[in-house]
């Protein structure tokens, strides 16, 4: 008889779909160690996606982007990584390797720029590579000792994994299949014209106030002032909606959730037999992203993860050919699945 463990693709998703998970017996002082880790990031503070004439803001950074904040957000973001799996639980080397580590970002500028930063708390300056020249011993290769770390990324069109795909007919088509947004477009749908007129954003349907919602949501983060003829009142009902219409939309439609789940149990399953060098995997991806990981493992959404927010998966060993994979949203546990069989 040999011990297998049989946690990767079963466990994780039959758990995922409210079967009873199976328990792994603790014992007192029982030491683990990590094998393997999956960090599926939000990106950090960006402007709005589109523009309120109605309440006119210079955007510096453009729309839809990474602002100073959303690069100190995830700069932090990767101290806090470096601190858990360099310093702590002895994952990953002092100095980067190749084939140890994975990093893929959506191609968005935001996500892209979230990864680089992440990856900079992870591997501060200081921890490249020295050049091994005569003249210029211990000289770094890059100034200050920085560390280049590749980041993949695949086209938007062809994303499968962390991003949704929906052109807007499809997607209005979605939405009106969804009896929570067809009920709110209905309850709504008078207050358009006044609210197009104060804010100066076309509302026609639900994917409109969808968009004003979150710039909306993002002037008032932010403390800039509202369109006049929009009161607070409205405003939050306006926010309000656009949170009701984006959870629902992303808990019935999209399916890059499923696929990025099996790619994950496939690479657990990897880790389990110790047949693969790599060690880690960050995903730098969007709210939406996070949002559809957790619907394909049945996790409730009760809130729109907020920015630099971490969905992290965890696969642990005690030693004794029993496994544990932990997950956690922003490390708050989420659930325990875990368990050995025999072959």
């Amino acid at each position: 008889m040999k011990t297998k463990p049989y946690l990767p693709l079963l466990l994780l998703v039959s758990a995922a779909l409210l079967s009873a998970p199976l328990a792994l017996a603790k014992h007192p002082n029982e030491e683990k160690k990590l094998l393997f880790a999956v960090d599926l990031i939000r990106h950090g503070d960006r402007t709005p996606v589109i523009e309120i004439p109605g309440a006119p803001h210079h955007w510096p950074e453009g729309l839809g982007q990474l602002t100073p904040l959303g690069m100190q957000q995830e700069y932090n973001l990767g101290k806090k990584f470096h601190h858990r799996y360099i310093e702590q639980e002895k994952l990953l080397p002092r100095s980067y390797h190749p084939g140890i580590i994975y990093v893929r970002s959506t191609d968005v500028d935001r996500t892209l720029m979230s990864a680089e930063c992440v990856l900079m708390g992870l591997y501060p300056l200081g921890s490249g590579p020295f050049l091994h020249s005569s003249f210029l011993m211990n000289s770094f290769a890059l100034p200050f000792g920085f560390q280049p770390i590749p980041i993949h990324t695949v086209s938007q069109e062809s994303d499968t994994l962390l991003l949704s795909h929906h052109h807007r007919s499809e997607l209005e088509k979605g939405i009106s299949s969804i009896p929570a947004c067809r009920e709110r477009e209905r309850q709504l749908q008078p207050y358009f014209p006044s609210w197009s007129k104060a804010t100066g954003v076309p509302l026609h349907d639900a994917i409109d106030l969808e968009a004003l919602g979150d710039a909306l949501y993002i002037y008032r983060l932010k403390h800039l002032a509202m369109p006049k003829g929009l009161s607070i009142a409205e405003s939050d009902t306006i926010i309000q909606a656009c949170k009701v219409v984006f959870k629902q939309s992303i808990t019935a439609m999209d399916q890059s959730g499923k696929n990025l789940l099996l790619e994950i149990a496939h690479h657990l399953e990897e880790a389990t037999e110790k047949k693969s060098p790599l060690k880690y995997i960050l995903y730098s991806a969007h709210d939406s992203s996070i949002m559809s990981l957790l619907a394909a493992m049945n996790v409730s959404i009760q809130e729109i993860p907020h920015y630099s927010s971490d969905l992290n998966i965890a696969l642990y060993e005690d030693g004794k050919d029993r496994f544990e994979v932990q997950v956690t949203l922003n490390d708050h546990p989420l659930q325990l699945i875990s368990g050995t069989g025999t072959e």
